[in-house]
C-alpha cells in the first residue's frame, strides 16, 4: 500500500491510497489529482510519515514510516476528520487480518521472522506500543472516532 499526504493550493490536507508507487504515478498523469474539499486541481505531494504494518506470503515482511506522537489529552476532531477516519478504517479493516489483543505479539513476532508476514489490525496498550518502538517494528496507531463509538 502506497499512502501519501496531499496539500492543495488552498491548503487542504488530504491522503491518497494506492496499491503502490506505479498506480499513484499512473493515477496522476493520466487523471490528475483532485481536492476532495474545493475541487481544486493544483495538488502537490507531502511527506507521509504513517503507515501500516503489511506484508504478503513468503516475500520479506514490508512496512511503511513510523507511528504518530501520543498526546495525553485528546484534542476535539470535528465531525468530517471523524468521517474520514471512520472510512480510512473500515478500509483498514476490509484489507487487514484482525489481531485483537494479540496485535502487539503478533507483530512483533513477524518482525522477528517467527510468523509469516501478515497485513493485520489490532489494539494494544501503550507498554506495547513502547516495546514494539523500541525493537524497530513499524506501525501505526489509528485514533477511533467518536462516530464509531456511538
Amino acid at each position: 500500500m502506497f499512502v501519501v499526504d496531499l496539500i492543495c493550493a488552498e491548503s487542504h490536507l488530504f491522503e491518497g491510497w494506492y496499491d503502490n508507487r506505479d498506480a499513484f504515478d499512473e493515477a496522476r498523469q493520466e487523471h490528475g489529482l483532485t481536492c476532495p474539499v474545493c475541487q481544486s486541481s493544483e495538488v502537490e505531494l507531502r511527506p507521509n510519515f504513517r503507515g501500516i504494518v503489511m506484508g504478503s506470503g513468503a516475500a520479506k515482511r514490508q512496512t511503511t514510516t513510523t507511528e504518530a506522537p501520543e498526546t495525553t489529552t485528546p484534542l476535539p476532531m470535528p465531525l468530517d476528520v471523524q468521517r474520514a477516519l471512520s472510512q480510512l478504517i473500515k478500509v483498514v479493516k476490509a484489507n487487514t487480518e484482525d489481531a485483537g489483543e494479540q496485535f502487539a505479539t503478533r507483530a512483533l513476532a513477524m518482525h522477528k521472522g517467527d510468523e509469516a508476514p501478515a497485513a493485520i489490525h489490532g489494539t494494544s496498550t501503550h507498554e506495547e506500543r513502547q516495546l514494539l518502538k523500541d525493537e524497530g517494528v513499524t506501525f501505526t496507531a489509528l485514533p477511533v472516532p467518536d462516530i464509531d463509538m456511538n
